[in-house]
């Protein structure tokens, strides 16, 4: 994936417990890079490339998203994903809560140097979302791979 023009650097992670077992986490310079060519013809194939993770992440999810909020310094080692969905027309309260509470806080527990919230956009998401996905799994804690 790296490989490909406009990423800027990837992560991997493998769950402690809980599925789904692995999660690749890309950034990219700007939304483009997910409607690219070069991208779509990966995601729609992507056991033509066979780095050593990538067979077991040939039921990905590819989902485009945004920062949307970002406190605190530095990379962990470890990942929390907590997937939540808005009731329509509440997302900007749920927003709200999560930046002016949820997030201060938890950046106040002992040993958490960050917290980022992260929301799909629907509106990148462009051909992505064309493409059949899996059944959804709940996420797990994560922890690095590698």
């Amino acid at each position: 994936m790296l490989g490909l023009p406009g990423f800027k650097r990837g992560r991997r992670f493998v769950a402690l417990r809980g599925s789904p077992k692995y999660l690749a986490f890309y950034e990219a310079h700007n939304d483009a890079v997910f409607r690219s060519e070069n991208y779509l013809t990966l995601i729609k194939n992507p056991r033509s490339q066979q780095p050593p993770l990538h067979h077991a992440l040939s039921e990905h999810n590819p989902t485009v998203a945004r920062m949307t909020a970002s406190m605190g310094e530095g990379e962990g080692s470890m990942l929390l994903v907590l997937p939540l969905t808005p009731q329509p027309g509440q997302e900007q309260a749920l927003r709200q809560v999560l930046v002016t509470d949820v997030m201060p806080r938890l950046l106040a527990a002992p040993g958490i140097i960050a917290s980022r919230l992260i929301e799909r956009d629907v509106n990148a998401q462009g051909a992505v979302a064309q493409r059949p996905r899996p059944p959804r799994r709940p996420y797990a804690r994560l922890g690095a791979v590698g």
